[in-house]
C-alpha cells in the first residue's frame, strides 16, 4: 500500500490517504521524540508540534511505512 501525506509543509491539519482503521500511527521528530497527536480517520491535528521536520510511521501489523513531514 502506498500513503501519501499531504499538505507537506503541514500547519495546522495533516492528511493520509488509505489510512487503514486497524493502523497504528506516530508522529516523531528529529530526536525519536514520538507525540500523541488527535487523530481521526484520515486526518491528525499538528497545531501544537513546533516548526521542523517529522516523521510519520504506518504500522499495518505486518508491514510499515515511514514519511516525513514539515510543519510550518
Amino acid at each position: 500500500n502506498s500513503y501519501i501525506i499531504s499538505p507537506n509543509p503541514a500547519t495546522d491539519k495533516l492528511y493520509i490517504n488509505n489510512l487503514p482503521q486497524d493502523a497504528t500511527l506516530s508522529i516523531f521528530d528529529m530526536t525519536a521524540r514520538i507525540f500523541a497527536l488527535p487523530r481521526s480517520d484520515h486526518e491528525i491535528d499538528v497545531s501544537s508540534l513546533l516548526t521542523g521536520m517529522y516523521f510519520c510511521e504506518i504500522n499495518t501489523g505486518d508491514k510499515k511505512f515511514i514519511g516525513k513531514f514539515i510543519k510550518e
